[in-house]
């Protein structure tokens, strides 16, 4: 009976055609038998060592997106010493050095291994990323040199997705179309894969990248069918919210969050929500939570420059920014968002000055020239900012925010301006025609009242646009269609609002005053009052004031009651008499006026008095002037 192949049943060998004997013949077989056996063995045990080493790959991979770092570094380093097979494993690595922010040891890392693997295009765009954050763009530069080469010698039909998907990120740094990139490299990367999570992410962030939220949301609900637990998509669709919905973006985040607690852009993007909410307590404990995985994260000290402004602290404002720099010294992504936040606090010309310094970092940097673009107009600048934005589109005509922006431009061109005392009203030719007279006098008599009563000099003119469309209104005041429930926004020396047209029936006049209120107290604060205290305070004056002018009413028919009855002779109240009496009883409401107007603004929960001593402190003396 011939012997058989443990793996083939029925194997058996050739027999040869000359005379030999049996014996030689049996030697012959079982000598290729042994042979044939010991292929099999190798095989089957390289086989089982490739699988073991995949199954470990993708518990490692599991721990660093659970953010179980440490011990996915321990797994990593062991499968690298053992000579793991691939070049998966130096991948993970220098993603978990660049996360926990080793990046001179993932760039030595990464050059030493492409030793090894020299048409890795995955490990050229992370070290090309590594050296950006080492401040070597000499080096950051030739990674992306050398991705262009070998995308041009290379048919793209021969590149794995996750190759397609880094060499789309890395044409698109180097100027690419970005609707070929999206088409060409990670749309063709989910063709081929599905399950390419690399495209996904890719595809979500470039969509992001041009302020089209919308589209990345959907890219990032398309991705969590297939990738429910991966808190980087969760996140991802947390900052699609971040402009529109609060409310899902806490809960995108919250979830990410829950799968997995450090995660570094999820902890970020809450402590930039929470600055917003001024929760500055928390935002730092957040930032605190993301140093502790990555303590050299440049957005982490740039959100600890922000607290450090808003705390009037410029030692630590010079102190934060210089850590954000010192790995990187020229990142426009610092000043850029640095700006970005203070110009949501309304501080334009300081966010204006960061976003300048950014663009001298890199001048092709398009978000620091479209957010510049934003705060010029938004301060009255508005020859460079419809400039700027105008070039911002000319550089990219898939800027979403741009694009909005150049064609409200074109819009407002058809207004008609008038004129008055220290204004410049735009509105629509046909509204102008009817009641554009009454826009301008009710602003005279705002400023010639309120600018007196506070002690406001206002050397500029203040500029008044009404929007018959409400969209028109949104993209000017927003830069982006939304802003439901706005009737008006006050910037300054720049309000922006709703006409009578764009809204349902509304008290435009009440509007208007309540915006010019806010140029005065933006403009005596230097924009350091918070908006919701200004929005409250002016409230709570209206409700004294009223109860004022009651009691008035009441003291005249008391007097004139009295003076029928001949109880009292010659008792008529003067106009000095109630002035002296409104005084004295607007003096002693002031603490009441800003309780009240915390209040208002604090029903869901109370104030503390840490945020009542913040508010009054970042509230300058001057505004005191308006008690």
């Amino acid at each position: 009976m011939p012997l058989q192949h443990p793996g083939r049943v029925g194997f058996s060998p050739p027999i040869s055609n000359g005379g030999a004997s049996p014996t030689l013949r049996s030697r012959r077989m079982l000598r290729h038998s042994c042979t044939v056996l010991m292929a099999g063995c190798l095989a089957f045990t390289v086989g089982s060592v490739r699988s073991a080493f995949a199954q470990s790959l993708d518990a490692s991979r599991k721990q660093f997106k659970s953010d179980q770092y440490m011990q996915c570094l321990e797994s990593t380093q062991k499968a690298i010493e053992s000579r793991a097979y691939g070049e998966e494993w130096q991948i993970l690595m220098a993603e978990l050095l660049i996360a926990l922010g080793r990046y001179d040891q993932a760039a030595k890392e990464i050059d030493s291994t492409l030793l090894n693997y020299p048409v890795s295009i995955r490990l050229l765009k992370l070290g090309h990323t590594a050296n950006q954050y080492c401040g070597r763009a000499t080096f950051a530069s030739e990674m992306l040199a050398r991705i262009y080469r070998l995308g041009s010698a290379i048919e793209i039909e021969f590149w794995a997705p996750p190759d397609l998907v880094a060499l789309g990120e890395a044409v698109l740094l180097l100027g690419c179309e970005p609707r070929i990139v999206l088409e060409q490299f990670f749309n063709r990367a989910l063709k081929n894969d599905p399950n390419c999570r690399e495209a996904y992410l890719a595809a979500a962030s470039l969509a992001l990248d041009k302020q089209d939220y919308e589209l990345a949301a959907n890219q990032y609900r398309k991705a969590l069918q297939r990738f429910g637990d991966d808190p980087d998509m969760h996140c991802g669709l947390a900052k699609a919210f971040y402009h529109s919905d609060r409310g899902a973006m806490v809960k995108s985040l919250d979830t990410a969050l829950h799968l997995a607690p450090n995660h570094v852009p999820a902890l970020l993007l809450l402590a930039e929500h929470q600055i917003d909410c001024e929760d500055y307590a928390a935002a730092s404990k957040s930032l605190d939570r993301a140093a502790a995985v990555n303590p050299r994260h440049p957005e982490t000290w740039a959100c600890r420059c922000v607290l450090a402004h808003l705390a009037n602290d410029p030692k630590a404002v010079e102190q934060t920014r210089a850590s954000a720099l010192k790995d990187w010294p020229t990142n426009p992504q610092v000043d850029h968002l640095i700006g970005r936040k203070l110009s949501q606090d309304y501080r334009f010309a300081e966010g204006a000055a960061y976003q300048r310094q950014a663009l001298k970092f890199d001048p092709d940097y398009l978000p620091a020239k479209i957010q510049l673009a934003q705060d010029l107009l938004r301060l009255g600048n508005e020859q460079e900012g419809w400039a700027m934005a105008n070039e911002v589109h000319n550089q990219d005509a898939y800027n979403v925010q741009a694009y909005n922006l150049v064609n409200l431009r074109d819009h407002l061109s058809s207004f008609k301006t008038l004129q008055g005392n220290q204004f410049v009203v735009r509105m629509d030719e046909r509204e102008a025609a009817l009641y554009g007279d009454v826009v301008v006098d009710l602003l005279q008599q705002a400023r010639s009242q309120l600018c007196e009563k506070y002690g406001l000099e206002l050397g500029h003119s203040v500029i008044v646009e009404l929007f018959p469309e409400q969209q028109d209104f949104a993209v000017r005041t927003f830069g982006l269609p939304g802003g439901d429930g706005f009737l008006g926004v006050c910037f300054g020396n720049v309000i922006t609002a709703n006409s009578p047209k764009a809204e349902r029936p509304f008290n435009w006049q009440a509007t208007l005053w309540h915006e010019f209120c806010h140029v005065v107290t933006l403009n005596l604060t230097r924009n350091k009052m918070p908006r919701w205290l200004s929005d409250s305070f002016f409230a709570a004056l209206r409700r004294v004031e009223r109860d004022f002018r009651l009691r008035g009413v009441a003291f005249i028919l008391r007097s004139s009651s009295a003076t029928e009855n001949g109880t009292e002779s010659d008792v008529g109240p003067t106009d000095s008499t109630l002035r002296s009496a409104a005084k004295n009883e607007l003096a002693i409401s002031v603490p009441l006026l800003l309780c009240e107007a915390l209040r208002r603004t604090s029903f869901l929960n109370p104030p503390s008095p840490i945020l009542l001593c913040e508010a009054l402190r970042r509230t300058s003396a001057s505004a005191v002037r308006l008690l």
